[in-house]
């Protein structure tokens, strides 16, 4: 089963915490020496109060930052900024939301690209499929269905900036995926299915079913309004959900060259996925 990583291990509850972090800026060489080039970086954190606190500040060229002590307990977004000498913002990168104790003793790696450009993450996706669906997973990972590869997928861990090996194939090629807690829900003409990602093999699907009208009114976003969607699972908490965005595909459809930027997605929720090779 697919590790969360330092982020999610269990914490000490008091105290405070002293990490690193490494910069990285993928497969953008020149983020930090093309003009304007900017002189330092900036670290701030964004609590979910929507306070913010600088950590950490240090003179360009650098490419590892220690950050002062912060409460164990506080869960905040990491920010890196990359300022001119006047101040202006030129490149930008964050985590997810976390708690800040995963940070005692450890190195953290944040993403960060010129503002306003496309850039290639660290350890990009490895085919450039066309007309794939997307979807976020768990609030962590980018997921990748459908195009020229059918039912193969990929996932991108958006705390670890790796692609996961080997991750599941899906049981068909959706028109429209819609991010639950457990996993997705995968619609077609004629069928919805969630895949729970928590498992694996044939334990991970489970047929769904409408309240009422069809599948087909909303597989490739036919109709926005989102329906009440049912597992026929033994679980309770499988039996009613619902997509958590209005519109019913949730994640369009898009052409996506390889080496495009990830968009990075919000704090990490309960899907974690089981891969072979994590």
């Amino acid at each position: 089963m697919l590790r969360r990583c330092i982020f999610l291990f269990s914490l000490i509850s008091c105290g405070t915490s002293q990490g690193t972090l490494e910069i990285t800026t993928g497969g953008e060489a020149d983020v930090f020496t093309k003009d304007p080039k900017p002189t330092q970086l900036v670290v701030e954190t964004f609590g979910t109060d929507g306070s913010s606190t600088r950590i950490g500040q240090a003179a360009l060229p650098v490419t590892t930052l220690d950050l002062v002590e912060q409460k164990k307990t506080a869960v905040a977004t990491i920010r890196v900024t990359a300022r001119d000498a006047a101040g202006t913002i030129l490149a930008t990168g964050s985590s997810l939301l976390l708690e800040l104790g995963v940070l005692s003793d450890h190195t953290l790696q944040i993403f960060i690209q010129r503002n306003g450009e496309l850039a290639r993450m660290p350890q990009v996706l490895g085919d450039a499929r066309e007309d794939p669906t997307l979807a976020v997973l768990g609030g962590r990972y980018v997921f990748v269905v459908g195009g020229g590869l059918g039912v193969k997928t990929q996932l991108y861990d958006l705390m670890s900036l790796v692609a996961l090996v080997n991750p599941p194939d899906m049981p068909f090629v959706p028109k429209s995926v819609a991010p639950l807690d457990i996993g997705e829900l995968l619609i077609s003409d004629t069928e919805g299915k969630i895949y729970d990602f928590s498992k694996s093999g044939s334990d991970a699907v489970k047929p769904a079913s409408l309240d009422e009208g069809s599948w087909g009114e909303i597989a490739a976003g036919r109709r926005s309004r989102a329906r009440q969607v049912r597992s026929t699972s033994s679980d309770p908490r499988e039996r009613a959900v619902r997509p958590r965005t209005k519109s019913s595909r949730s994640s369009p459809t898009a052409r996506r060259k390889p080496g495009r930027s990830v968009s990075r997605a919000s704090e990490p929720r309960h899907a974690s996925p089981q891969v072979a090779g994590s």
